[in-house]
């Protein structure tokens, strides 16, 4: 299986390594890459993460690295990246605005 990112998940992943390299830059690259990381091996075992349904914008999974939550979708041969947001963020209007946006 392949992985894709959307994006606004290659936004978030650039917004994440801003942040940490802002606040402790020894450690953004490393971060960085097991995000990175964490997303590819999701194409290893797509369904072995929790299924969320929202109300506004269906059904997804959920991965939690460290406080991020990494937000997919998968069909046959693609899990999709659609967002990877800080869990103290109101994640759920998060992904409403986007859905709204993209239909």
């Amino acid at each position: 299986m392949k992985v894709a990112f959307t994006r606004s998940a290659r936004a978030d992943l650039t917004a994440i390594g801003r942040y940490i390299l802002e606040h402790n830059p020894s450690r953004a690259d490393a971060f960085l890459d097991e995000l990175l990381q964490c997303c590819l091996e999701i194409a290893d075992m797509p369904e072995a993460f929790a299924r969320i349904h929202l109300t506004r914008v269906g059904a997804m999974r959920r991965r939690v690295f460290d406080r991020y939550l990494i937000f997919y979708q998968t069909d046959q041969t693609t899990v999709t990246i659609v967002r990877i947001l800080h869990g103290a963020r109101n994640y759920e209007r998060i992904l409403a605005r986007q859905a709204k946006r993209n239909f």
